[in-house]
């Protein structure tokens, strides 16, 4: 069993390094891109959509890392009835804050052209580029996001790690010629929703493969319902003070200030992350 978390936390710790490094250097370039190609209001557009939904993940309210916890003593045990009960109500609970967070999302809609400020590009349709923010964001819930919790309690997060790195490299790769050659920010985030579909697909037939014991049938006890809504008060808090002082700077910056002063504030804070 040692050997085996062993192997385990030096194939996460790699694909971990390997993902990460990927994720900086690709956002890194397309922020460039945009800048130089279609003006900096439409970076500030970027990180000012990224923060608002970000803000709309808190109806998470901590659900994920709340099951993987409780899930641990499960699989240590080999319980795979109540592994699959977990996940069943974990598929339930997503698929609810999914349809939360879209409402959300519908919600603060009339109130982007107050968020965004007076810097908004002329041409720019706010509605529809958020739309297809949220829609990227809605389809991570309402598919097969839930199957992440898997690899997490089975600390075998580098199969999500190697899923999401080639999801990115694809991804960023096409974004990168689309800015490039045809300077087009919507076609830029239909890329958005449409890498959703293959990476929560990847995600599922791996799921699958490597734990085909593991189905989503029947419901936890009333007792681990309470354990787990125990840890989901407990994770809430620090959940919301964590996204509150990452995010609503940008918002505000973008509010009062506007899209280009967001969009040289973030570099700067791209830089030092």
């Amino acid at each position: 069993m040692e050997l085996a978390r062993t192997k385990n936390t030096v194939r996460n710790t790699t694909w971990g390094a390997i993902y990460r490094l990927v994720a900086l250097v690709g956002p890194f370039v397309i922020k460039t891109i945009i800048i130089k190609k279609i003006g900096m209001a439409y970076s500030g557009l970027n990180t000012l959509f990224n923060s608002i939904l970000t803000m709309l993940n808190l109806a998470n309210l901590g659900f994920s890392a709340s099951l993987v916890y409780t899930m641990y003593e499960a699989v240590a045990k080999e319980d795979n009835a109540a592994i699959c009960a977990m996940i069943n109500f974990f598929r339930k609970v997503y698929r609810i804050v999914g349809v939360v967070i879209l409402g959300l999302g519908i919600c603060v809609m009339p109130f982007l052209p107050q968020l965004v400020g007076s810097e908004a590009p002329p041409d720019a349709n706010l509605y529809v580029m958020f739309g297809l923010y949220l829609l990227a964001t809605v389809m991570d819930y309402v598919l097969f996001g839930y199957v992440n919790a898997i690899f997490s309690a089975y600390q075998r997060e580098d199969t999500r790690l190697k899923i999401m790195t080639v999801r990115y490299v694809v991804q960023y790769s096409l974004q990168i010629a689309i800015l490039a050659i045809f300077e087009n920010y919507y076609a830029y985030l239909v890329t958005l929703p449409l890498m959703e579909i293959p990476n929560s697909l990847a995600n599922y037939y791996a799921a699958k493969k490597q734990y085909p014991q593991i189905h989503c049938q029947g419901m936890p006890s009333a007792e681990m319902k309470r354990s787990i809504y125990h840890r989901v008060r407990t994770l809430f808090g620090h959940t919301l003070g964590n996204t509150l002082l990452v995010n609503v700077d940008s918002i505000l910056i973008s509010a009062f200030l506007g899209l280009t002063a967001l969009a040289i504030y973030q570099n700067y804070y791209f830089i030092l992350s």
